[in-house]
């Protein structure tokens, strides 16, 4: 991801996390793709218990105005609002620690060891580092080095 896509970002995410908090929703992510068709930005959203299709069309609604509001005029974009699934994306610290257990692919800006793709185990969070057990050993991948996750649906 370039630096304007996570300044793009984390643009939206201060637009729109106060929106989500009065709603009584957690905002999950933010994510910005540039497709064929245009930039998509992608909002995640939960709540305890799951969230349902009427609540996120709320939010949808509630969102999108600001959005268009207050960004810039030269980036048009498609919002897509919907639930993390099971594939959820894993952006803060407090995510990783949340799902200690859970299987997750971690992807990095820089190579550590060789790699910047890694799938496991997610086993803790120390001094900002995720521990993930690989097959064969664990690794300590800086929380700020990550420039993508997900949990892994087990099927």
């Amino acid at each position: 991801m370039s630096g304007k896509e996570r300044l793009f970002e984390e643009q939206v995410e201060r637009l729109i996390a106060p929106l989500v908090e009065k709603l009584g929703l957690e905002l999950v992510a933010v994510e910005v793709a540039g497709e064929p068709a245009g930039t998509v930005v992608r909002v995640y959203l939960d709540e305890p218990g799951g969230i349902d299709v009427d609540t996120l069309a709320e939010a949808s609604g509630v969102i999108d105005p600001v959005l268009e509001r207050e960004l810039p005029i030269e980036r048009r974009y498609r919002l897509e609002v919907s639930s993390p699934g099971l594939e959820r994306p894993l952006k803060k610290q407090a995510d990783f620690e949340r799902f200690v257990g859970e299987r997750a692919h971690v992807r990095t800006e820089e190579k550590i060891e060789g790699r910047r793709n890694f799938t496991g185990t997610i086993e803790g969070v120390d001094d900002g580092e995720v521990r993930i057990r690989l097959e064969d050993r664990e690794v300590r991948i800086p929380v700020d080095s990550i420039s993508r996750a997900r949990l892994v649906a087990e099927i």
